[in-house]
């Protein structure tokens, strides 16, 4: 089975007031959204603002618990999960690239990358193991120079491609990044949907990549466009 990600019939309903008649509305985040995102390839998300591109990354990544329909991430069906088990999960198969790095001014780059290491109270080989991976996916994204700058030292695309790197430090099989591009140029967009393609395709994962830039996309494999909730399989 290649389906690292399976949506089937996914609805996310918010309270939205109430309508004309008192009674209780809501709010269609979500309207039965079925797609599967398999290993080794690259899926973009695309959609004008409000059209449900963020509430699909964020039930993708186990963070909403959508209304209705299954969500499947590697062979687990995931919404009769407790939060701690969905916190587990997370650290384990799914990387997440927000859209602002939010590094630490005060960490190192390594250490940016290190951070949750020490937090799980990992010391001696363990942490030297760690160490050690940051430093692999520092060079995989060609940053093994900057590993000791601090974050005011990096360029924006740095500062991306460190949050790529951080978001591999455990093994996952599925890749989320939501508008990874949305501040830089068109140059540097480019430079960083090029590295997520070749580390889909180096580490065998399911990518899925919100974007506002339909330019962004002729490297992908899939393109999903959202529209008031609901998918098209555009590719």
């Amino acid at each position: 089975m290649n389906d690292v990600l399976k949506l089937q019939e996914v609805t996310l309903e918010y309270p939205d007031g109430v309508d004309a008649a008192g009674n209780p509305a809501v709010l269609k985040a979500l309207d039965e959204v079925t797609f599967t995102a398999q290993r080794g390839t690259m899926t973009a998300i695309v959609g004008a603002s409000g059209s449900g591109k963020s509430s699909l990354l964020s039930v993708a990544a186990s963070l909403i618990t959508p209304t209705s329909g299954t969500v499947v991430v590697d062979g687990t069906e995931i919404q009769s999960m407790s939060n701690k088990q969905r916190a587990a999960l997370r650290a384990e198969k799914i990387g997440i690239i927000f859209q602002q790095p939010n590094l630490l001014p005060s960490l190192t780059v390594v250490e940016q990358l290190t951070m949750v290491a020490h937090m799980n109270g990992l010391r001696g080989a363990k942490l030297k193991q760690a160490k050690n991976r940051a430093m692999e996916l520092l060079d995989l994204v060609g940053l093994e120079a900057a590993a000791n700058h601090k974050a005011h030292q990096l360029s924006g695309g740095q500062r991306q491609r460190v949050n790529i790197a951080r978001a591999l430090m455990g093994t996952p099989s599925l890749l989320l990044a939501d508008e990874p591009t949305s501040a830089l140029d068109a140059e540097r967009s480019a430079s960083i949907v090029a590295l997520l393609a070749r580390i889909t395709g180096e580490f065998d994962l399911a990518t899925v990549m919100v974007t506002h830039d339909l330019e962004m996309t002729d490297s992908v494999d899939a393109v999903v466009q959202m529209a008031d909730g609901r998918a098209t399989i555009l590719k």
